[in-house]
């Protein structure tokens, strides 16, 4: 799963991520994709947890990978996801990351001590 905050409509930040993830898929043999217009609607509306409420985000799905987005103020939260069911995601805003560098490098300070 991939979160992206970013400035910008969201149905906007949903199109770059899925152009992208289309040209990561076809890594060179499909040079151009053209989106189709109806195809930049979503396929449905979910509630997901932000902050211990519920948002509602559009959401879009191909298959197993599915992208989804809202606007929070005047900024997109958009998430990207493969084989991960919307009930169980959910956002919470880090105002501390320290904890979490802390654990990564621990982690790799293990992976060097093992190699």
């Amino acid at each position: 799963m991939h979160v992206h905050w970013r400035e910008g409509d969201s149905r906007e930040v949903v199109e770059r991520l899925r152009r992208r993830a289309v040209t990561l898929a076809n890594r060179g043999s499909v040079p151009f994709v053209r989106v189709p217009p109806t195809d930049r609607l979503p396929d449905r509306i979910v509630d997901l947890r932000v902050d211990d409420r519920h948002e509602p985000f559009e959401v879009w799905v191909r298959g197993p990978l599915w992208w989804a987005a809202t606007m929070l103020g005047d900024r997109t939260l958009a998430v990207q996801a493969r084989d991960v069911p919307f009930e169980d995601v959910a956002f919470t805003r880090v105002h501390d990351l320290e904890p979490y560098l802390a654990g990564r490098r621990d982690w790799i300070r293990r992976m060097r001590a093992e190699a």
